[in-house]
């Protein structure tokens, strides 16, 4: 299975995603695993994309500015 299938909450609880985009490098984390090592980005960073299989709700969403 992918790496981010194997960190995935068990069914009806929350995961907790945290992402950083800094020098167009991305590094994520689901509930605390990393998911998305150092990947190299080509382009703008002027967009975030989301893009589930299903259904999905949010909560406590925020994006800030990295100094």
């Amino acid at each position: 299975a992918p790496e981010w299938k194997r960190a995935l909450a068990p069914s009806g609880a929350w995961n907790r995603i945290e992402g950083t985009f800094r020098d167009q490098r991305l590094h994520v984390t689901l509930n605390g695993k990393p998911v998305i090592r150092d990947q190299k980005v080509e382009g703008p960073a002027s967009s975030i994309t989301f893009t589930p299989d299903g259904p999905v709700e949010l909560a406590n969403l925020f994006v800030r500015e990295l100094k």
